[in-house]
């Protein structure tokens, strides 16, 4: 299932600038050696989730995936560039038919001090939209972490009728895209984004006809460039908590929370003769996290500062 060469990781300044892709050899094993694991054993029963998992650990203990992953589909190493992950095409979203499919679109980290922005798309037929709306979607901000971490195994689990992409854009090029001559801010860095997820989507042959994104700025404005720049959409929609309104939005919700979530508890930080604290929580300053406002000076011992 993980191991479909189809699944590829682009790595690239944005989705939409990638200059590679294809899963590596090491990812693959991983993959692998987690679904042999779950067949082995009368009776043994191993989630997607969990597969992913121990992918990623199969693959750390021979070099590839580092620890710090715990997915599959995130990359090796530092996140030092941005990168890109999309799913295998569900077969029943090649096969959709004249109602073709519905994509919802959120993010996870628009400005925390630690760790990548992610953004995420979700896509299923449209003829799956009641059968969505019953797996328990929401928005990921009101869910728990072992919730989330069920939400997305359940997305990995329904391969056939359930697709998904995510982008990470690192903290090195979100501040090269907003301190350089020509400045490139984090709204029009945001909407790049999402363009490059919808268009990979597209470019595999999934034919979208129902759009639902979540915005944090002005809906109108955002709705009419996405109409502009996909007019062969039938319906746009962009509105301010789509992430609790449509479930398809609380789906992609889900995979972007999960994605960042892993990348921050394997944080490998590049920075030389920094001794550093584990107690960085999701990376946000605000004390509403479940942890002390200062947790995040203890990284540096500093005032919060962007890595």
């Amino acid at each position: 299932m993980v191991s479909d060469p189809d699944m590829d990781v682009v790595l690239g300044d944005t989705a939409g600038e990638a200059d590679g892709a294809g899963v590596t050899e090491d990812m693959v094993d991983a993959a692998d050696a987690g679904s042999e694991a779950s067949d082995a054993g009368e009776g043994a029963t191993m989630h997607a989730f969990d597969v992913l998992r121990a992918g990623a650990t199969a693959a750390a203990s021979s070099g590839g995936a580092s620890a710090a992953g715990t997915l599959a589909h995130i990359p090796a190493g530092p996140c030092t560039k941005s990168w890109s992950h999309f799913s295998a095409v569900p077969g029943e979203c090649a096969e959709a038919g004249d109602g073709g499919c519905i994509m919802g679109v959120d993010e996870a980290g628009r400005g925390p001090v630690l760790g990548p922005m992610v953004y995420a798309v979700c896509y299923t037929p449209a003829s799956q939209r009641e059968r969505l709306g019953k797996v328990g979607f929401d928005d990921s901000k009101v869910l728990k972490e072992s919730e989330r971490d069920g939400l997305f195994d359940q997305v990995l689990e329904a391969p056939e009728w359930i697709g998904w992409a995510v982008t990470a854009c690192s903290p090195q090029d979100i501040s090269e895209s907003m301190l350089r001559r020509a400045k490139h801010n984090l709204n029009e860095l945001a909407f790049d984004t999402t363009a490059g997820l919808i268009q990979g989507v597209l470019d595999r042959g999934v034919r979208v006809t129902e759009l639902y994104v979540d915005t944090v700025g002005p809906p109108d404005k955002y709705q009419a460039r996405l109409a502009q720049r996909f007019p062969r959409i039938g319906r746009i929609v962009v509105a301010k908590k789509a992430d609790s309104l449509y479930a398809v939005v609380s789906a992609a919700s889900i995979c972007a929370k999960v994605t960042r979530d892993a990348v921050l508890r394997g944080w490998e930080y590049v920075e030389r003769g920094l001794v550093a604290t584990r107690d960085f929580g999701s990376g946000y300053p605000s004390a509403g996290q479940g942890r002390p406002p200062h947790s995040l000076c203890a990284v540096t011992g500093l005032a919060p500062s962007v890595f």
